[in-house]
């Protein structure tokens, strides 16, 4: 039998993967590998809502005890996965105002050199 929880996380991951692929064709991307990122992560998150069995699978094989660990720790990973791309994301957009900043100030100096 299927509750509530299960129906509302299948349609918010649907929504999801919708809404980025959505961006994706109008042109209204991010970076390609972020886009594939979170599109696997809502795919793998649709499987397990539609097939919990599969943590058992995965239990067994990487020997974790129970599948909330497994949860917690991929959870773990995924949020310095994130952690790490905006922190890179954030690195290139200092490196470009940096950049720019420089190039009004130098138009500001031959401005004023007229």
């Amino acid at each position: 039998m299927v509750n509530f929880t299960t129906i509302f996380f299948i349609i918010l991951s649907l929504i999801m993967m919708g809404y980025i692929l959505l961006s994706f064709q109008k042109g209204k991307r991010n970076h390609i590998l972020q886009e594939i990122f979170f599109l696997t992560i809502y795919g793998i998150f649709l499987l397990i809502i539609l097939f919990p069995n599969l943590l058992d699978l995965i239990e067994e094989i990487l020997g974790i005890q129970s599948a909330i660990n497994f949860g917690i720790y991929l959870s773990i990973f995924l949020l310095f996965a994130i952690v790490f791309m905006l922190y890179k994301k954030s690195e290139e957009q200092r490196v470009h105002i940096t950049k720019l900043n420089r190039e009004l100030t130098y138009l500001k100096h031959e401005k004023k050199k007229k």
